[in-house]
């Protein structure tokens, strides 16, 4: 299996802000999941990548634990890697659509 099974989560400057464990079902019925956790003090963007392209953006809660479930529509195969990197980009909502 290709997966990278766990892994750290770090800022650009070499912080850690979380860990992560991608768990591969042992059962067809079941879905695979990555397991995040945030180690920080302050709320946390992450990103679930699948081959470097992420998929999902989970939002955790300082200190706090989310289980990304990975659908069946997200074509996750035995040979993709998915790794959990930290989300950088921040939208910052103007209010230009209100006129």
């Amino acid at each position: 299996m290709s997966q990278k099974e766990h892994g750290e989560v770090r800022s650009t400057s070499g912080t850690l802000k979380g860990t992560y464990h991608y768990l591969n079902s042992p059962s067809p019925h079941l879905f695979p999941f990555v397991f995040i956790s945030n180690v920080t003090d302050s709320l946390q963007m992450f990103r679930v990548c699948k081959n470097g392209k992420p998929f999902a953006f989970p939002l955790l809660l300082p200190n706090q634990y989310k289980i990304v479930y990975i659908k069946d529509f997200q074509n996750v195969s035995s040979c993709d890697e998915i790794t959990v990197t930290e989300h950088l980009e921040e939208y910052i909502y103007d209010e230009s659509d209100l006129d």
